[in-house]
């Protein structure tokens, strides 16, 4: 490799747009790095890194002095993906377009081979990975065993701490105490204590709790209060306003020429009853003058007025002091709870020996907050690792940033470099502790230049123009919004957002595109007011036709369509709609295409546990079950002194096991066996390992022919030819309902805080409830403007958006009214309301090459097993496509066999015949298809199982359980009857060996429970269990 002169490189935050290609960037920089690194090694003249005061700056010594953080699984694997097809590219390994970065072919390979052999030492991670880095180098300070394990289990432990909770004897009358509070909150009921208490702990467990907050004892000793209960206070309060309401009263009578007789309504009907009642109007009028407030014109005589306002200032004060008091009164109770769950907790993780996952970041700011010196291990990992790029950096929680600052810092004032991406318009986690203000904390830092990408490479012309439109500064505040923005206590500090966020949004368009598909935008709202009732058909309706359009008219294969959804129950509705119109075409959905919910996999645990556990009969009675003829006894002789890995390997060289449909199921798999195996876990641990881990998911080809529905939040960092997003009419303020902090209790009490629940009389009187009451509003309503804007960036040539809105706005606007508000001004031609709906139209819709996949019309279709290998897309579930052998004509008579008989409940006397024609007749006016050979197999079903519609204790027809997997399961019909639970299964097809399996799970939902499996077209009874 020949020398080259050296190149200075400045430490660097960069703002990147959506479709920008700030993965390109990362993985640019991190190969400059590597060429630098291998430069050195050749002891060739190096590359300046240059931060700080430094004018020059360290090379890197090695490759695990370099290190990418992001912020999921997915994100890491694309950008280590990035970077070794760059260097296979420039070792001619593969061809494609990759940055000059001074490498020729034999040190790329050089570079690559080094990478494969060091591997460990190839530092593209998760920031959880590397917050559990830096943990382990506070191992010692927090009282952890180095060698301590990361649980994801935060139910596991909660529960077993919340057990021993309410086992203690002496904690008892403080659970009743908390108990009463949740039950004044009006949010938790039911007949069951021990469950409420457990459901508001639950709901309460990430409020986080400061040290030295004052009690209520504490806050009457502060206020010079001599009672000592909250009735006491209440009735010496009664007693006070009942003096200052008599002057009040007095001067009213005296002066009554001078006060306006509308103002003084609130005065007139006050009382010692009400007086927290109408605290909100009497702090309305405080000023300096508050007399003034209340008259016609001519001031009161200076000593009357001073009374008057004296008075009326009193009374304010008594109900602030008395709602204080009892706010932290109220919380007090969870807060004592809180506190005791939480330290049950750390004992438990301490005797275990685990850290949790999501706890990690907190633990190591909190012991760098406490200022004790930083650990020797933490320096050395300072002095390992020089040179950080970090990626969304806008999703960095606090903690986060607080235990990576001191590093980044030591890089900084050092030889080190740090280069940061992110897009604060991006910021969509907030739920789970991201600030996006963090970004500018690091850009603000000393030594870091910045620079913003302009350059949109993904989308077509028109979605660029059409975005740029929308998410304008002057477009987002129009007067519609800022109208409603005005009636909000926190809407200063949503505008100053929006226009920190938001004022570098406009992005150039590719000019390698301007020949393209110029790009289609088509957006269709209705009148919430016209179509409240029929919202789920309003976008039924939408969705089937549009999918039809684009498939059958327009001619996209499913895979060039992405949908995309704000609230996860909602997948759920679109699925079942899309899959019912169109039984054909496949569609992938994020709930979790997990290695736990793969038959095969299922099937190989289950022999492992068979080998594992062979004192336990079930496993070897369950493999019967499912006609699986893997002779244990002697497999487990041939496995004798074999690794767990081995094991699986071995197991996988059954016929058996179907490897070619399920490849990436069982490369996944392996990948963890051989983790835990390097980590001398057992086979019985490892088997019980994926049942406890039940979300380890593989990753799908992106061309599979399947339609993705998913909901926003998992989108982000993806992209589609085609993009909808239906339901547009989330919220964009959410007011807090129940909102619990430590407050800062100046002026009211200065240097004292407190725990309670900010409402709307605590922040009018409080300062930092204020600050933090209009902060949550605000964060809420960027995440939920942030969550439009992310939806709108995925599509390269086509967005559709379905949603909703009213004529008249107000400070409770959606995203579909914020919509409506920005596109009057924006396309005031264009956009126009036709009876309920409002379209707009944005350029041409082209017709694609004829999609070879199938479509709606096609008939019989060969099944063609979907496509399944690991690549970087997670979070996502796969329903395979039904049998495209079977006739239509069938599958139309199966749903349309299953939804009547979801109608039917108890028989009784009633006529067999009656009952079959009235259930068919409403399940055919439902689905708009007759076929009376549907009577005949109701009919027979009700006869052949006549025992479980006649003298039984109860039933539920199609009732939707939740497993422990978090699979949604829904058994044709549950029948109670002598106190055996009975799961029946109605099928009008042929038998399968997944029917077997299907009702097992069912079963597994209760203790005992039997399973039928009834065969309509044979009049078949299968008894399960």
């Amino acid at each position: 490799m020949e020398p080259k002169d050296a190149i200075a490189f400045n430490n660097l935050s960069i703002e990147a747009s959506a479709g920008s290609g700030k993965t390109y960037r990362l993985a640019e920089r991190f190969l400059l790095m590597l060429t630098e690194y291998l430069k050195s090694k050749a002891t060739l003249k190096s590359l300046k890194f240059c931060g700080g005061n430094q004018e020059t700056c360290q090379t890197p010594t090695s490759i695990d002095s370099i290190i990418a953080i992001t912020f999921t699984n997915k994100a890491a694997a694309e950008m280590k993906e990035r970077v070794i097809s760059f260097l296979k590219c420039l070792a001619g390994i593969k061809s494609d377009n990759v940055p000059d970065v001074g490498l020729d072919k034999d040190s790329s390979f050089k570079l690559l081979v080094e990478i494969v052999e060091k591997f460990s030492d190839f530092h593209i991670t998760t920031i959880d990975s590397f917050m559990n880095r830096i943990l382990k180098a506070f191992a010692a300070d927090l009282n952890i065993h180095p060698d301590y394990e990361i649980t994801f289990d935060r139910d596991t432990i909660f529960d077993e701490a919340f057990e021993t909770l309410v086992a203690d004897k002496a904690n008892a009358e403080e659970l009743l105490s908390f108990l009463n509070k949740l039950l004044l909150l009006s949010q938790y009921e039911g007949m069951n204590p021990k469950a409420i208490v457990k459901k508001g702990l639950k709901k309460f467990e990430e409020v986080e709790l400061e040290e030295g907050v004052v009690g209520f004892s504490d806050l009457l000793n502060c206020l010079d209060i001599k009672a000592k209960t909250l009735e006491e206070i209440y009735n010496s309060l009664k007693r006070k306003v009942r003096t200052e309401i008599g002057i009040i009263r007095q001067i009213l009578e005296e002066s009554k020429k001078l006060f306006d007789g509308r103002q003084i309504r609130t005065l007139k009907t006050i009382d010692e009853e009400n007086i927290i009642e109408k605290y909100e109007k009497l702090k309305e009028r405080q000023s300096d003058n508050p007399s003034c407030n209340f008259l016609k014109s001519n001031n009161l005589p200076p000593e009357t007025e001073k009374a008057f306002n004296e008075s009326f200032n009193s009374l304010i004060e008594i109900s602030e002091q008395f709602l204080l008091l009892k706010g932290v009164y109220e919380a007090e109770a969870i807060k004592e709870q809180l506190s005791k769950l939480k330290e049950i907790e750390k004992r438990i993780k301490s005797s275990l020996n685990i850290v949790e996952i999501s706890t990690i970041s907190k633990d190591i700011s909190g012991i760098l907050r406490k200022d004790l010196g930083v650990s020797y291990a933490f320096c050395r990992l300072g002095e390992r690792i020089s040179h950080y790029l970090i990626d969304e950096f806008q999703d960095t929680s606090h903690s986060q940033f607080e235990a990576m600052e001191p590093l980044i810092d030591n890089a900084l004032a050092g030889e080190g470099s740090v280069f940061v991406v992110g897009d604060k318009k991006q910021a969509i986690y907030a739920w789970r502790g991201g600030d996006y203000t963090i970004f500018d904390k690091i850009t603000n830092k000393d030594g870091i230049e910045t620079d913003r990408l302009k350059l949109n490479y993904r989308s077509a012309k028109n979605i660029v123009k059409f975005n740029n439109k929308v998410f304008k500064v002057a477009k987002l505040l129009n007067n519609e919004f800022s109208s409603a923005l005005s009636k909000n206590s926190a809407g200063k500090k949503i505008r100053d957002a929006i226009i920190d966020i938001y004022k570098y949004s406009y992005q150039r368009i590719d000019k390698n595109k301007q020949d393209n598909n110029p790009g289609y935008i088509e957006v269709k709202l209705a009148d919430k007011d016209v179509i409240d009732e029929n919202r789920d058909e309003f976008y039924r309706k939408s969705m089937i036709r549009l999918i039809d359009r684009l498939i059958n008219k327009f001619k996209l294969k499913p895979s060039q369509i992405m949908i995309l959804i704000r609230q996860k129950e909602n997948i759920k509705k679109v699925f079942s709609w899309l899959k019912e119109e169109f039984p054909n075409i496949e569609f992938i959905t994020e709930d979790s295409l997990t290695l736990i919910s793969n038959a095969e996999i299922k099937k190989l645990l289950l022999v492992a546990s068979a080998i594992a556990f062979e004192e336990e009969p079930a496993y070897k009675k369950a493999l019967e079950l499912i006609n699986c003829n893997i002779d244990i006894k002697g497999l487990t002789e041939q496995i004798k002194g074999l690794t767990p890995y081995e094991v699986f390997v071995k197991l996988l060289s059954f016929d058996e096991f179907d490897n070619k449909n399920n490849k990436a199921y069982f490369d996944r798999l392996l990948e963890e066996v051989l983790k835990l195996t390097e980590q001398q876990k057992s086979l019985q641990e490892i088997i019980q390992y994926f049942y406890d881990n039940p979300d380890i998911t593989i990753t799908l080809n992106e061309e599979i022919e399947a339609v993705r529905i998913m909901t926003i939040h998992k989108a982000k960092g993806l992209e589609s030819h085609t993009v909808i997003v239906p339901f547009y009419d989330w919220s964009l303020f959410n007011p807090p309902k129940n909102l619990y902090r430590t407050v800062d209790l100046s002026p009211f009490v200065k240097g004292k805080k407190a725990f309670l629940k900010i409402d709307k009389d605590i922040k009018l009187f409080l300062d930092d409830a204020k600050e933090q009451y209009a902060d949550f509003v605000k964060t809420q309503f960027i995440e939920s403007l942030n969550i439009m804007y992310v939806a709108s960036t995925r599509a390269k040539e086509n967005l559709f958006i379905i949603g909703t809105f009213k004529e008249k706005k107000n400070n409770k606007m959606t995203s579909g009214d914020m919509l409506d508000s920005i596109l009057k001004g924006v396309y005031p031609d264009q956009f126009k309301q036709k009876f309920f709906l409002k379209v707009l139209k944005f350029g041409e819709l082209e017709k694609q090459e004829e999609n070879k996949s199938g479509s709606v019309d096609d008939g019989e279709i060969e099944q063609q097993p979907p496509k399944r290998v690991s690549i970087s897309r997670e979070f996502l579930k796969v329903y395979p496509k039904e049998s495209f052998n079977a006739n239509i004509e069938e599958k139309r008579l199966g749903s349309l066999y299953h939804l009547a008989m979801s109608f039917i409940g108890f028989m009784g006397n009633k006529n067999i015949d009656n009952i079959a024609e009235k259930a068919y007749q409403k399940a055919s006016s439902l689905m708009g298809y007759k076929n009376p050979k549907a009577v005949g197999l109701i009919r027979n079903t009700l006869e052949d199982l006549k025992d479980y519609f006649e003298n039984i204790d109860g039933f539920h027809n199609e009732k939707e359980f939740v497993d422990r997997y978090g699979n949604i399961l829904r058994p044709d019909r549950i029948v109670v009857k002598n106190s055996q639970i009975y799961i029946i299964d109605f099928k009008s097809g042929k038998k399968e060996n997944e029917h077997l399996q299907q009702v097992g799970n069912y079963m597994r939902l209760f203790k005992k429970a039997k399973g039928i499996i009834y065969y309509a077209d044979k009049r078949e009874i299968v008894r399960v269990g």
